[in-house]
């Protein structure tokens, strides 16, 4: 059940690039998209976790949490939103997949993980292959010699995983759903006050549209915030994690079938090799991590 578990919550996170960027490619403002996901999911975080809502832990960790949620749902969903405007839903998960090699890149940096053979050649596979997506020509999304959409979503990881090394403190006293519904409700605010405002009411005027839209936006707020992170938090009681983060690297299938479910668009061949590279580069940090954690 675990193992399904896992597989729903990265289709989960696959169909919310498709949709998403449905949705935004009628027009409507990405921030409010956002916002409407952070304030909704993480309320129903709240609600769920209501009976074990300890108010000392905020009180206590205010700071290290409101620059969570500045890094990790702001910043984040900003560079995210704006990135999946510019570039493939394929791409999108393509460099989501690299979050493990960002956070390993990281951990070295900072002496939290040791280099061994294996890690280093997983990062170098992967540096290469961001490299190429980054420097990769689109006369739509290029400034100057970079690819802004992808760029863009590169940024979005490197935010998140800075979000998490703050969050780490915190998820050691053991408070999960506070810090995660903390984030997503003052990331979702900070987004309603400084960037949607009045644009706001783009959600429920698209959601009235018909059917599909209100079934999307329902999806975006709700599926793919709430419930995907609830399933994520229960996914990882029952396995380790590098378990749960193998199934990342399904995302780029899922997306690619969903893209060719919605819109009949198969991606280029390209692609599937710079897949299969980040896969290999993953498999080589998860692996190596298995063995030292055997030892």
């Amino acid at each position: 059940m675990a193992l399904a578990g896992c597989a729903l919550v990265s289709a989960i996170f696959a169909l919310h690039y498709a949709i998403a960027r449905e949705i935004l490619d009628s027009g409507v403002s990405p921030y409010a998209l956002s916002s409407w996901r952070g304030i909704v999911g993480g309320a129903l975080i709240l609600f769920y976790f209501r009976n074990k809502l300890e108010l000392r832990h905020i009180k206590t960790n205010f700071v290290p949490l409101l620059l969570v949620a500045f890094l990790g749902f702001f910043i984040n969903q900003i560079f995210f939103m704006k990135g999946l405007q510019l570039t493939s839903t394929v791409n999108v998960a393509l460099l989501s997949n690299t979050l493990p090699i960002i956070s390993l890149i990281i951990a070295l940096i900072t002496e939290q993980e040791r280099a061994t053979p294996k890690k280093v050649t997983g990062v170098i596979i992967s540096f290469l292959l961001i490299c190429y997506l980054i420097l990769q020509k689109s006369k739509a999304t290029s400034v100057e010699f970079i690819n802004l959409g992808n760029t863009l979503i590169l940024l979005n990881v490197l935010a998140f995983c800075a979000a998490f090394i703050i969050g780490k403190r915190l998820l050691n006293k053991d408070f999960p759903f506070e810090l995660l519904a903390g984030k997503m409700l003052l990331g979702g605010g900070l987004l309603m006050l400084f960037m949607a405002k009045e644009r706001m009411v783009d959600i429920p005027t698209y959601s009235a549209l018909g059917l599909k839209e209100f079934l999307y936006v329902t999806f975006e707020i709700l599926i793919s915030t709430s419930v995907a992170y609830l399933l994520n938090i229960w996914t990882l009681k029952h396995l380790d994690v590098t378990k749960v983060t193998f199934f990342i690297y399904l995302q780029p299938i899922i997306a690619s079938l969903a893209t060719f479910f919605m819109h009949g668009t198969i991606p280029a061949f390209q692609s599937w090799l710079i897949y299969a590279g980040i896969l290999i580069s993953g498999l080589m940090v998860l692996s190596s991590k298995t063995a030292q954690e055997n030892v």
